[in-house]
């Protein structure tokens, strides 16, 4: 429990311990940021030819986004690189892709372990 009566109590090296003589109101503002790793639906879906997915990184980490036709094949890498919590949208243009089923899946390597999301998408032209 932090309930001190609102007194901030200081621990230093060599000489103790001390609490501050009034209360203290600590508020704290900042932008929300994901806990989590996620990996939203493409929209529109199906789309032609262009599409948006978006996508949340709760820590920094090493991200790849690509996508995979249905044999598994990579036909497109969207993003490789180090990126810092927060939300991301990347707009991908399938102009050069038949019509069809796909994937798209995110890789992210984190000091914790790997990571991969992967969901389905149907371009139709």
């Amino acid at each position: 429990d932090m309930n001190n009566n609102g007194y901030v109590f200081a621990a230093t090296h060599g000489r103790g311990m001390f609490k501050s003589d009034t209360p203290v109101e600590v508020t704290e503002e900042r932008e929300v940021l994901p806990v989590e790793f996620v990996l939203n639906q493409n929209y529109p879906n199906p789309y032609n030819p262009i599409t948006t997915i978006s996508y949340s990184i709760g820590k920094p980490s090493r991200v790849q986004l690509k996508i995979y036709d249905l044999s598994g094949r990579e036909v497109s890498t969207l993003v490789d690189e180090t990126l810092v919590p927060g939300n991301y949208v990347y707009r991908y243009d399938a102009s050069n892709l038949a019509s069809g089923v796909y994937y798209y899946s995110m890789n992210i390597v984190t000091n914790e372990g790997n990571y991969r999301l992967t969901k389905k998408m149907v371009l139709l032209k």
